[in-house]
């Protein structure tokens, strides 16, 4: 699933959670899919290189390492007090997403 936030002067207007259109993906598709859904920032706790770059490469910013509730993060993110979890690639859940 994928939380898309409609923002207003640095407030929340509106989100939407919609499902990912998939049940697999290959390379690009999650990033198109935001792309298609006007999304700007992604927010996540992991992500690959190779994911991260295919994000950048349509103008869309990446951040990892965040957790919590999907309205409290992103009150933090545009309060510019999100705390990211720096270590979260040696976990071992995400050892296979090493780039």
């Amino acid at each position: 699933y994928y939380a898309f936030v409609d923002v207003e002067g640095n407030k929340i207007k509106n989100f939407e959670i919609l499902p990912v259109p998939f049940a697999e993906h290959g390379p690009g598709d999650l990033p198109n899919f935001v792309k298609e859904n006007k999304g700007e920032v992604v927010i996540a706790y992991g992500m690959g290189g190779r994911a991260v770059d295919f994000f950048n490469r349509l103008g869309i910013d990446v951040i990892t390492g965040a957790s919590g509730r999907v309205e409290e993060v992103v009150d933090a993110f545009l309060k510019n007090r999100l705390d990211t979890d720096k270590d979260w690639k040696s976990k071992e859940e995400f050892g296979h997403h090493e780039s």
